[in-house]
């Protein structure tokens, strides 16, 4: 479960920014996951707030904000909507595609009090 791993990540960026702030709270936490990160919303949300729990971010929201997946065929150049790594272009058939978006895991912003 490499959620859990993430969820510390997570958690230590944002007790940094909050104490670079000089922050009491930390509120919330913004992420940007694309749908090929194998990160499982349900499960990351769970393992955030339980790795939380004594800290100033215990209770903070977890607003994850979704990026669809991007690939672009090697062969005719065709730019679509992927939804799994291994996929075909939908133009042209050919396997050659390349993922242009959609594996991303960001903190984009940590709101403290």
């Amino acid at each position: 479960m490499h959620e859990l791993s993430l969820a510390i990540s997570i958690l230590d960026i944002a007790l940094k920014h909050a104490k670079e702030a000089q922050a009491e709270k930390v509120l919330e936490i913004e992420l940007e996951l694309g749908v090929l990160s194998c990160v499982m919303v349900d499960s990351l949300s769970f393992c955030f707030d339980t790795v939380c729990n004594g800290t100033i971010a215990e209770g903070a929201n977890l607003a994850v904000r979704e990026k669809p997946g991007m690939g672009a065929c090697e062969e005719c150049m065709a730019n679509f909507e992927v939804k799994e790594y291994f996929t075909v272009c939908p133009k042209c058939g050919s396997p050659s595609v390349a993922i242009s978006q959609g594996k991303e895991l960001l903190v984009l912003s940590v709101t403290v009090d």
